[in-house]
């Protein structure tokens, strides 16, 4: 039982700490990472593994550092980028038998790049028709979104409620929701047009979109007759091929009668147009009873 105590208090009495001067950091900002021992023998053995592979082998106070990572005191360092984010594991042994381990994960910090409205392409919405506004910006952590308008009528820029309809003094007529990155039009009416933006936000910073202008109007006449033609063309084509298909499958029998009519005319003319056939005249010196054997 003493033993058993003794064991369980060595064990408890090392330990292998995984550090980060800053535990989310800005890209492009100094990462240093280093691990912490306590309870070890000077010729402990300590790697840092960002997930399955080394950047650091120590033995003894003396380390090797892989990569791009460079020693830093008793850990490694580089500049931070958005590959950096990962778990990073400390593991620790020495001669005595001592063993110890920890992991924890890294943020790296990614100011939103400039958020652009990306939907409808066209930046236009069908009065009477539901309708979205999609905007988007890359960044880490994944950004928050805000959304403006401003309105026509007075130059003030509102700022969208999550319902439209629970604020209809701003926002007569409209019907309108917005989850995070997009608007997403009920019934688009006369009073949606204007000028959108968004904002995205997260912990490395803020980044706002230019102000897009959206119209309103009733579905394209062009359009519509366009739809019109590319239908209409669409069966004529389809009429035309099957036209096509038709005349040269009946065309294949009908060449084919004549090939074997044509055969047989040749040789009925073969008959009646050879040199002068006379069947007497091919019978001469024949008696009578010959012909009549004949015929």
């Amino acid at each position: 039982m003493l033993l058993f105590s003794s064991l369980i208090s060595g064990l408890l009495a090392v330990s292998a700490e995984i550090q980060f001067n800053k535990p989310k950091i800005k890209q492009d900002e100094l990462l240093i990472i280093t691990c912490e021992l306590s309870g070890f023998q000077a010729d402990a053995k300590v790697r840092i593994l960002r997930e399955k592979e080394q950047i650091l082998l120590s033995e003894g106070g003396n380390g090797n550092a892989f990569g791009s990572w460079q020693i830093s005191g008793q850990g490694v360092s580089k500049q931070a980028s958005t590959s950096d984010m990962a778990e990073y594991k400390c593991v620790a042994d020495d001669s005595a038998g001592n063993f110890a381990f920890t992991e924890r994960a890294l943020i790296v910090l990614v100011p939103p790049s400039i958020p652009s409205i990306v939907q409808p392409s066209d930046k236009k919405l069908i009065v009477g028709k539901a309708g979205e506004l999609v905007c988007m910006a890359e960044g880490s952590p994944p950004p928050s979104y805000t959304w403006y308008k401003q309105d026509q009528a007075t130059g003030v820029t509102l700022k969208l409620p999550a319902d439209a309809r629970t604020n209809a003094r701003s926002f007569p007529n409209s019907q309108f929701t917005v989850d995070q990155n997009i608007v997403k039009f009920l019934n688009v009416t006369e009073s949606d047009a204007g000028e959108y933006w968004c904002e995205a936000r997260n912990e490395a910073g803020t980044s706002t979109g230019e102000p897009v202008f959206v119209g309103v109007g009733s579905l394209n006449i062009a359009s519509v007759v366009g739809i019109v033609f590319a239908v209409i063309f669409g069966v004529a084509l389809i009429g035309i091929i099957a036209f096509v298909i038709f005349k040269k499958v009946t065309g294949a029998d009908s060449d084919s009668y004549m090939g074997e009519n044509e055969v047989f005319d040749d040789e009925g003319n073969d008959v009646a147009m050879g040199e002068s056939y006379d069947p007497y005249e091919h019978h001469k010196g024949t008696n009578r009873q010959d012909i009549s054997h004949v015929v």
